[in-house]
């Protein structure tokens, strides 16, 4: 898959959202909390509407772990 298509980029976001998911759980309930059923093909549904330059600039700005870990 070319790493600048428009679904490798939607899989990279969905993949950040999801990890920031269970870790707001971590951080809320001590535990990483599983995010609900179809979340991942919900956020697929809404962020494919966005062109690849809205894509990049969302996985630019989205907490990585590395922000959680020195919450």
């Amino acid at each position: 898959m070319n790493i600048n298509s428009k679904d490798y980029l939607l899989d990279k976001l969905i993949r950040i959202e999801v990890s920031n998911y269970r870790r707001i759980g971590l951080l809320t309930e001590g535990r990483y909390k599983r995010e609900p059923l179809g979340y991942f093909q919900e956020l697929r549904s809404i962020y494919s509407q966005l062109s690849k330059d809205d894509i990049k600039q969302l996985i630019n700005i989205k907490p990585k772990s590395d922000c959680f870990k020195k919450s």
